[in-house]
């Protein structure tokens, strides 16, 4: 594993665990509040962490029935156990886009990007390496937003 692998692997794993950990303690009304809702960006980063999952590892999961993209307002969470199945679907699909993130062979990050990509990315996603560096920085921006919808329901850092 070269420098610039590990490196990329560790901000994921940060970042990954993180955003588990702003969630765990969170009920389904903290969860709904504010827009977009914590709920809402769970949702929105299992998504991408799927998407990840495919450009970086060539497979995806299979995400919850209903589990469309950025579905409004909160990826269908109603209640508890909504609540529940969607950080179920993170812990599974951020893990299994780690593992795939760790399984990468020398060489594999200068590769394409084994999944089709937007085209308002393609002149940018050119290699798995930085389609990677564009995944660990978008997790940072939603965890920024996460602070700021638990910090608004007078949540701090301390408990995580």
């Amino acid at each position: 594993m070269t420098t610039a692998h590990a490196t990329l692997l560790e901000m994921l794993a940060h970042h990954y665990g993180l955003v588990t950990r702003c969630c765990a303690r969170l009920d389904v009304e903290q969860a709904r509040a504010g827009t977009p809702s914590i709920a809402w960006i769970l949702g929105h980063l299992t998504h991408v962490a799927d998407t990840t999952l495919e450009a970086v590892g060539g497979t995806a999961r299979s995400l919850p029935e209903g589990f469309a993209r950025h579905a409004l307002p909160s990826w269908g969470v109603a209640d508890t156990a909504g609540w529940d199945a969607l950080r179920a679907a993170w812990r599974a699909t951020s893990e299994a886009a780690r593992t795939a993130v760790a399984a990468l062979e020398p060489g594999d990050l200068e590769r394409p990007p084994a999944a089709a990509i937007r085209p308002e990315f393609a002149h940018t996603l050119t290699s798995r390496r930085r389609f990677l560096q564009g995944h660990v920085f978008h997790v940072a921006y939603h965890l920024g937003q996460i602070g700021l919808r638990r910090a608004e329901l007078g949540l701090g850092w301390e408990d995580l």
